[in-house]
């Protein structure tokens, strides 16, 4: 809530896109390097203690945010722009020290209940993470559609109320969090010979750096994707008149993407053929977008946006799949650290073009360079499937 609240709030008291992107990339540039530094932290001092420190900075970091608005009243000087962005930067920091190791803990628990079945282990991770998906997904739709009523009555509040969330959140860390005793005593989740086998070279490729690689692209150019989606539709719509309604929109796609980042699965053959298919509706929509961005039909975009939510959410969680799945459990917490840096990376770079692009340039360029970046995913996913064809098979690792 608080991020496309501090875009929306830039754009109302300064009437910056390019600051408003700024804004909204400046979490996952620290985004980009927490995450590996909060992992080595949580082994040594806990996961629970890391998720003190995360939802203790993020309360915090709210309350600061209310000098922001009580300050906005008196003066809009560059330096309180200047304070939100340190802001969304601590922000990340502190997210980095959050949502990895919240996933990270999943893991923790599969384990604690598998008693080293890899079948067992997968079953369970596998719903931990569904949930996990499906949780994150609705929290955030909630938090949109909140956001569009409190900015019908007074944008400064989608700043002051995330304090409250905030510390709702602190006190469940606080009251009812807790992990699993004894992890180290418990057996190991062993590879089947079949796993072991599929990590070897197949001619000059190794499949499991290769699903790794591939994983991280399709991350990098989610998080790019919609967060350049995100920063150029947020702009347009203030732009247009109709700020109030991007939580609105913002719902619909994060309702149509937690069904599918949570329930719908692609067939493990010929994953990289429907990401083609994925890429290519995606484009679609970006296209059409861009015409539209000039004679802006609002129930259109709403429709586009979720569709568009429907693709990304399968992206989502295909890359999630590549990722994990392309190493063993011991490897789980720096493989999930690498999904989140190279996610906040994406959701760096889509911003802050989007934000430049639709200050300087116009709005329909914004939507154009998304369409290439789904053209280039079409073309990678081509070359991957002419790789495995040429390595006599026909997807990249096994999934289980």
């Amino acid at each position: 809530m608080i991020g496309t609240g501090a875009s929306i709030f830039i754009l109302v008291y300064w009437g910056s896109n390019f600051y408003s992107g700024v804004s909204a990339a400046a979490i996952a540039l620290t985004y980009v390097f927490s995450p590996a530094i909060a992992g080595r932290i949580s082994d040594r001092i806990g996961r629970r203690n890391t998720l003190l420190i995360a939802t203790t900075s993020n309360f915090a970091i709210a309350c600061f945010f209310l000098i922001v608005v009580i300050t906005v009243q008196s003066t809009r000087d560059l330096w309180l722009i200047a304070f939100i962005i340190i802001l969304r930067l601590m922000e990340g920091v502190a997210n980095g020290f959050f949502w990895p190791i919240l996933q990270a803990s999943l893991s923790d628990v599969s384990l604690n209940c598998c008693n080293g079945e890899k079948a067992d282990f997968e079953a369970i991770s596998r719903r931990g993470m569904s949930t996990y998906n499906l949780g994150w997904n609705l929290g955030v739709l909630f938090g949109q559609v909140l956001l569009s009523f409190i900015t019908f009555w007074n944008i400064d509040m989608a700043l002051v109320v995330p304090v409250v969330s905030q510390g709702l959140n602190l006190i469940i860390v606080i009251k009812w969090f807790h992990v699993p005793k004894n992890i180290a005593g418990r057996a190991p989740v062993m590879e089947t010979p079949e796993e072991i086998k599929s990590g070897n070279k197949h001619g000059h490729v190794n499949m499991h750096v290769l699903t790794l690689l591939l994983g991280l692209i399709f991350i990098f150019m989610y998080g790019f994707g919609l967060g350049d989606l995100s920063t150029s539709t947020t702009n347009l719509y203030e732009a247009q008149g109709f700020g109030a309604l991007v939580g609105f929109t913002e719902a619909a796609r994060l309702a149509c993407q937690g069904f599918t980042s949570s329930k719908v699965r692609l067939h493990k053959h010929l994953v990289q053929f429907k990401l083609v298919l994925v890429s290519g509706l995606l484009v679609v929509i970006f296209v059409i977008m861009a015409f539209l961005s000039d004679i802006f039909i609002i129930s259109v975009f709403i429709a586009l946006f979720a569709c568009s939510g429907l693709l990304f959410g399968i992206l989502y969680a295909e890359s999630m799949n590549l990722v994990v799945m392309s190493g063993s459990t011991a490897k789980r917490g720096l493989l999930m650290g690498m999904f989140e840096s190279f996610i906040g990376l994406g959701f760096f770079i889509g911003p802050l073009l989007a934000g430049y692009i639709t200050q300087f340039i116009a709005y329909s360029t914004s939507y154009f360079m998304n369409v290439l970046v789904m053209v280039v995913m079409m073309a990678i996913c081509i070359i991957m499937a002419l790789i495995l064809a040429k390595n006599g098979q026909n997807q990249v690792i096994r999934k289980v």
